[in-house]
């Protein structure tokens, strides 16, 4: 699909020009910076619209010929900083009523961790918390009922590949989203601690291993107040809001 596609040249090049740039390729970096911008360019022209059934005044990504509203079409585009700004709420209200209309998650490994990671940053974990814990498939709740102690290649009770680890993004979720642990600086010299208890949670503990010693947050919810605890070893700063 061609959404899908281009995005991922876009996410390509930019990643690039940012190596090129850490090598002291200047001349590649640029050359990079420029191609990727054209490609950002090109996929808002052909590829940003309006329905021409007029089912939605928002714009969103999406084939003008066979207009149906996706998850993983909108989430890409968002995720990767593609969309112009003055667009940028049409696609997030397309994006959110993508996950709405669904009730679940609609993707496979490719797009998932696309779509979790989108729908955590425009404030929507309360929809993931309740699409994982759903009772059928697709969910991973579903795995959990099905006996199952790994993750499936598939939605479904039998997903052929019964050890799929490409579909674990939730746990990048938990760690950043629900425990909150946002890393500002690489090799976690700075760390931001915003966590948040989805309406569906009264209760999580998280322990995540770092190359100064382990943080832990705790959440619960007690009366309706949602209190937070955190401790960070020594050689992390914390970064404030």
């Amino acid at each position: 699909m061609k959404i899908i596609e281009t995005a991922f040249l876009y996410a390509d090049a930019k990643t690039l020009s940012e190596f090129a740039g850490l090598l002291g390729k200047q001349e590649d970096e640029q050359e990079l910076k420029i191609f990727a911008e054209t490609v950002r360019q090109n996929y808002n022209e052909k590829l940003l619209c309006r329905d021409p059934n007029g089912r939605t005044a928002y714009r969103c990504y999406e084939n003008k010929d066979e207009f149906v509203i996706s998850q993983a079409c909108e989430a890409l585009p968002l995720y990767w900083g593609m969309v112009p700004e003055e667009c940028k709420a049409d696609v997030i209200d397309a994006f959110r009523e993508s996950l709405i209309q669904k009730g679940c998650l609609s993707a496979g490994e490719i797009g998932l961790p696309y779509i979790i990671n989108t729908a955590a940053e425009y404030g929507m974990n309360d929809l993931i918390a309740s699409f994982i814990t759903k009772e059928e498939h697709p969910s991973y709740y579903a795995f959990v009922k099905d006996g199952m102690t790994t993750l499936g290649e598939y939605w479904e009770s039998n997903p052929r590949s019964h050890c799929h680890d490409m579909m674990g993004h939730i746990i990048e979720w938990y760690y950043s989203f629900i425990a909150g642990i946002r890393i500002e600086e690489p090799g976690f010299r700075k760390v931001r601690i915003r966590p948040y208890m989805p309406d569906s949670m009264n209760h999580f503990v998280c322990t995540y291993g770092t190359p100064y010693g382990e943080i832990h947050v705790e959440g619960k919810r007690e009366n309706g107040t949602c209190e937070y605890t955190y401790s960070l070893p020594e050689g992390i700063t914390e970064v404030k809001d």
